[in-house]
């Protein structure tokens, strides 16, 4: 079994490395050098998938009269089932760039259970595992899961026993890879520096998922960061009204700008706390930052930063260096400056570009394309001295 599973394994690791051009998808080779090597050398202690159900399942009529003794059982099933979807949603989002709408995937979700409750199936939910399978392969729209869907259908209509020649040990393989992709790498080096309620929240919902469910541990992982929240944005809370973000090409009327540079710098000003229950509205507000050379982040009135913040943060810089665009903080404050340091998001920016004031940032600004404008005539100066 260690054999077909590390075959399974490596064949799926190394694939990728041999053709840039995934005309087939690693996991399906793995499935099928996996399966070839436990029947070629019909090891005796490889156990293969069971016996799989074939045809159509029948129509059901729940049992309204026992509506009060299931109804615990099902708001139990309905949290775990919403928690485990928005948790893959927002691991497919991390690997594909794009955003999800929480709405749509939960009614959708709440519908399919209906009709699967109607035929006398199982509560489901999205699987992180098969999203993550199919995301690395290509599969990044809705084609992908209409084709599981149309596998799932044949191997009901007549190709289950099909499915019997697969070693278990075969799809161990499959998953440990795929297990190896869920993970977050980002937080493992910075795991010792990350804030202290930060740290006992991500240890405790680890534990928790693994010595009890992942019901309780999101349960208390939410309880934790609620608490963490209520404690040290309280009096911030009281004192002030939390504005929303604001992102203009227009500059205030304190700020002086020479006209061409005014549509090659975009400002974001945010305040407020920047934590996980804002960092939604920002991602989408930073969706409209396009077309720009200069980004400033205004963060004067921002008293603090968790990690989801932080990380939204690095994902807005990371956007615009794509775009080649030079970013720069100001006004930040010492606390948000040493969460920022922390987690290395203040190296991609550069120490040289946070500023105190906005000010300080056009005039860099004006002093980066004066170096790049001289630069420019010493090349033609240069040029024209030749011929």
């Amino acid at each position: 079994a260690l054999i077909v599973s590390m075959a399974t394994f490596f064949t799926i690791l190394l694939w990728p490395r041999v053709t840039k051009k995934q005309w087939l998808p690693a996991p399906l080779l793995g499935l099928i050098v996996g399966t070839s090597i436990a029947h070629l050398f019909a090891f005796k202690d490889i156990e293969y998938i069971a016996q799989m159900p074939v045809g159509l399942p029948h129509m059901y009529w729940p049992d309204f009269s026992r509506f009060g003794d299931l109804i615990g059982g099902a708001f139990a099933l309905a949290g775990l089932c919403i928690f485990d979807s928005l948790l893959t949603c927002l691991v497919a989002d991390n690997m594909t760039g794009e955003r999800h709408s929480s709405d749509r995937e939960i009614f959708g979700q709440g519908i399919a259970n209906i009709g699967c409750g109607i035929v006398g199936g199982v509560t489901t939910a999205t699987a992180t595992m098969r999203t993550v399978a199919n995301i690395k392969c290509g599969g990044k729209t809705g084609l992908a899961s209409i084709t599981h869907g149309l596998v799932l259908l044949a191997l009901m209509l007549g190709l289950a026993p099909y499915a019997s020649f697969i070693p278990m040990a075969c799809l161990a393989g499959i998953l440990l890879k795929v297990g190896m992709d869920i993970i977050d790498y980002r937080v493992l080096p910075v795991l010792h520096r990350m804030p202290f309620m930060d740290s006992v929240c991500f240890w405790a919902v680890l534990v928790l998922t693994i010595s009890v469910d992942l019901l309780v541990a999101m349960g208390v992982g939410i309880a934790i960061a609620f608490v963490r929240i209520v404690q040290e944005l309280g009096q911030v809370y009281e004192q002030n009204v939390i504005s929303l973000n604001e992102m203009s090409r227009q500059l205030p009327p304190d700020v002086s700008m020479p006209e061409e540079l005014k549509e090659k710098v975009l400002k974001l000003r945010l305040e407020g706390p920047l934590f996980f229950g804002v960092s939604d509205t920002i991602y989408r507000a930073s969706s409209a930052l396009v077309d720009y050379k200069y980004l400033i982040i205004r963060m004067a009135r921002v008293p603090m930063a968790d990690l989801s913040g932080t990380y939204l943060l690095d994902d807005i810089i990371d956007k615009a260096h794509k775009q080649g665009a030079t970013v720069f903080f100001t006004g930040l404050r010492p606390q948000v400056q040493r969460t920022l340091t922390r987690l290395r998001v203040i190296e991609k920016v550069g120490e040289e570009h946070c500023l105190a004031t906005f000010n300080d940032a056009i005039l860099k600004i004006q002093e980066i394309e004066s170096d790049l404008a001289s630069g420019k005539t010493r090349i033609e100066e240069e040029k024209y001295s030749k011929v």
